[in-house]
């Protein structure tokens, strides 16, 4: 995996800096012109996914395969050392991807989104015309106070309060990423620093800056379509919320599978599901055999 992993520099427009991005790229021999862009979860890194990848270019040999640590995430944080700005915006990740992706020639792109990684992926799609669809696992979805209950429900709400939401969540982030961290509900195998803490709050309080509302009413049209997968068990994104999400999508091909006994960290754990449920949407499918395969009474909406 080591010999895969290249360093771009890339300039941000917001802040104007040079920061070291990671990246995975693997270009097929006989490519369909279209690669497979991997985007990371909230807390997660593209190193954390190296057996989802691996499977990704023995599986399908037809499509190049791209996936990227985006600013705060992974090796990209740790080549910054320390995030100053008050919050990382969208717009910085997008960036990014339209970077590293113009670099490479790549015209055609299908997005694997977890989390976080979809939200990105939701916005790119709204600015990068050669997005031709997405597979978004337990996708980030605005407005979670709906769903939640509890401490993090009336967290939810306090942030989405006008017009103070930012200064509250400023303040309340860092408490509620240190009590996941405490009730290992962060990622296990970061070693989680007050650096690596505060980026998560800034790259959290970036995401506060979007609303699903908005980036479900898709500008460019979907060849591929949209598709989000989500395991009853998540205690992270709820059915509910994924569910919202799904009836906002503006466009001709959508769909919805809730998968039983899967919980958040999908790209991790359930390596062959998550393959075996992409190869269902993708042209030229797959030869490989696979030993799991998603079980036919699934809720499929």
């Amino acid at each position: 995996m080591k010999d895969f992993i290249k360093q771009k520099a890339v300039t941000l427009k917001i802040p104007n800096k040079n920061i070291q991005v990671s990246y995975f790229w693997h270009p097929s021999v006989t490519s369909n012109g279209c690669t497979l862009l991997l985007l990371p979860g909230l807390d997660e890194s593209i190193n954390d996914y190296q057996l989802f990848i691996l499977k990704l270019v023995e599986m399908f040999p037809h499509y190049s395969i791209l996936a990227i640590d985006l600013r705060g995430q992974g090796a990209t944080f740790l080549s910054e050392e320390k995030i100053n700005s008050f919050t990382i915006p969208m717009s910085n990740q997008i960036t990014i991807i339209e970077d590293i992706t113009s670099s490479l020639s790549i015209t055609s792109l299908f997005v694997i989104g977890l989390s976080y990684g979809a939200g990105v992926a939701l916005c790119a799609a709204n600015k990068l015309d050669k997005i031709e669809g997405l597979a978004l696992f337990a996708p980030y979805v605005s407005k979670f106070k709906n769903f939640k209950h509890g401490f993090v429900g009336m967290w939810y709400s306090l942030v989405h309060l006008n017009p103070f939401y930012k200064t509250i969540a400023h303040f309340s982030l860092p408490l509620y990423f240190r009590m996941a961290r405490d009730k290992g509900l962060l990622n296990p195998t970061v070693t989680w620093s007050r650096n690596r803490l505060e980026a998560l709050t800034k790259l959290s309080t970036g995401i506060l800056d979007i609303s699903t509302n908005h980036e479900t009413k898709l500008i460019y049209p979907m060849p591929l379509g949209v598709h989000l997968l989500l395991g009853d068990k998540d205690q992270v994104v709820s059915i509910g919320a994924v569910e919202q999400l799904y009836n906002e999508l503006d466009c001709e091909k959508k769909t919805m599978t809730i998968i039983p006994n899967l919980d958040h960290r999908l790209l991790v754990n359930n390596v062959a599901i998550c393959c075996e449920w992409i190869s269902k949407l993708l042209p030229y499918n797959p030869t490989f055999p696979l030993k799991e395969e998603i079980e036919i009474n699934s809720k499929a909406i």
